[in-house]
């Protein structure tokens, strides 16, 4: 999301290195048009900037690191602001203040594909979130994939097994699946199709910035809604009381990660019946596809 700042960089000819948080992103370097490379950030840590240098660190503007970005406090001092609003705030005061380089998050780039001729014309549905609180149950995406059937649809999963339980079960249960190994691989594909539903996932901001109609389906307060009008968001019903202790939370300062390669699947602290996510219905899914569906 924060490409439109990295192009920025990049576009200024000086030689322009990303920061990563997790060995999984180091792919980026592949796919970024003019990006010199990608530097783990535990390893980036251990080194000392050269004269000259300049190290732009986005967490460590006061968005950040005085805030829990969409909390009750922080909607009631700056709004209900989505993640690319608070992104393009920081990137005025850390690029255009600062350096005097001017970008707009009002325009995604896509990347350069070489569509993948397995996913043409067909629909991607892509279950897995590093947040697990963010997935619908395997019974409501075998239901969609009925109903896609019915309707003549063709469908193929999107997703790592190795990655996600949500794709794992259902690639057991038989669901399509389409492999794609790496970061480039996952480009291709959606970018060959007809539409991409989607849970609150890294692939789902891909396939909005490739220009992909996407069905995205977000919890009741998330921020990362996107504004793109190729993004067809469906809100899942507010949350129990459980699960918003992080509305209330103080913010946490911390503006590198010396270790961010454990698990991530931040669980849903609510009763299965209760589960927000589980409101959304593949019925709802299906009467948004068949809106951007040729």
């Amino acid at each position: 999301m924060t490409l439109p700042a990295l192009d920025a960089l990049i576009a200024t000819d000086e030689k322009t290195y990303l920061v990563v948080r997790s060995r999984k992103q180091l792919g980026c370097a592949d796919v970024i048009n003019g990006l010199a490379g990608c530097i783990h950030e535990p390893d980036f840590l251990k080194r000392p900037l050269a004269d000259g240098d300049n190290y732009i660190n986005l967490r460590t503007h006061p968005l950040f690191m005085h805030n829990v970005v969409g909390s009750d406090r922080f909607i009631e001092e700056f709004g209900c602001l989505s993640i690319i609003d608070i992104y393009e705030l920081i990137a005025h005061d850390y690029l255009t203040v600062n350096l005097g380089i001017h970008c707009t998050f009002r325009h995604y780039k896509p990347f350069s594909a070489n569509p993948q001729p397995l996913a043409d014309g067909k629909i991607l549905l892509i279950p897995g979130s590093a947040g697990t609180y963010k997935c619908l149950e395997t019974a409501r995406w075998m239901h969609l994939m009925d109903l896609l059937r019915t309707n003549n649809l063709e469908f193929l999963v999107l997703g790592k097994p190795e990655d996600s339980q949500e794709v794992r079960d259902l690639l057991t249960l038989g669901a399509p699946h389409l492999p794609t190994p790496d970061l480039r691989a996952a480009i291709d594909a959606i970018s060959a199709a007809s539409a991409v539903v989607s849970v609150d996932t890294g692939l789902m901001h891909l396939a909005v910035q490739q220009g992909i109609p996407t069905i995205t389906m977000h919890q009741s307060r998330s921020i990362f809604v996107r504004p793109e009008p190729n993004c067809y968001p469906i809100l899942a019903k507010p949350c129990i009381e459980a699960c918003l202790s992080w509305t209330k939370a103080e913010p946490s300062a911390v503006d590198f990660f010396d270790n961010f390669e454990g698990p991530e699947n931040y669980a849903c602290p609510a009763a299965y019946e209760d589960r927000c996510m589980n409101s959304i219905s593949p019925a709802t899914i299906l009467e948004k596809l068949l809106e951007v569906v040729p």
